[in-house]
């Protein structure tokens, strides 16, 4: 059976950014992690990062609110119907769907 020590060792073996490694090992807090994760550029690059954070129920709903604009419309509704992630979260994604579902209608002139 392996121990904590050994369990947080691995996670710092698998993680690679220095500055994520250093975070891991002063303070093993998910959310302050996650916080990192979200703002650092060279992540926020990255597509699946952005969903995946979106996705994620202990992310930070302040960092990660303006990345909901980012999503693709399949995952815009995934999100909206997810009861996992934050109320906000899942607001603002719904509120989205409704806006390009209108945006997408065919517009027909009015009969005069």
């Amino acid at each position: 059976m392996a121990s904590a020590g050994a369990a947080a060792g691995l996670a710092v073996a698998i993680t690679r950014r220095r500055t994520i490694r250093d975070r891991l090992l002063l303070s093993p807090r998910e959310a302050e992690v996650l916080r990192l994760v979200a703002t650092n550029r060279k992540f926020i690059r990255s597509y699946s990062v952005v969903r995946n954070l979106l996705n994620n129920p202990r992310a930070p709903v302040d960092v990660i609110l303006p990345f909901v604009n980012r999503l693709n419309d399949r995952d815009l509704k995934e999100l909206s119907r997810n009861k996992n992630v934050a109320e906000v979260i899942r607001r603002m994604a719904n509120k989205l769907v409704k806006q390009k579902e209108q945006a997408n209608k065919p517009k027909f002139p009015g009969k005069h």
